[in-house]
């Protein structure tokens, strides 16, 4: 899997859920980076946590989900 994450400056318009096909997504939250939810999805939690330290480049790998797939 390949994932990108980016950070903007402004946003316009609502989020919305792009993978609610997935369920690894159950609905986009604005939160504290440094602490997101304990049900975020591995790979989105790996990311907030390296932009939480100022790590803005990184190749994430991800645990295996309980389904078998990854984050």
């Amino acid at each position: 899997m390949t994932g990108a994450v980016f950070t903007v400056r402004e946003w316009e318009g609502a989020p919305y859920n792009r993978e609610p096909h997935t369920q690894t997504h159950s609905e986009p939250v604005w939160g504290d980076p440094a602490a997101p939810p304990l049900d975020c999805n591995p790979f989105a939690h790996s990311a907030l946590a390296r932009f939480a330290t100022g790590r803005l480049y990184a190749n994430v790998i991800t645990p295996q989900l309980p389904g078998g797939e990854t984050g």
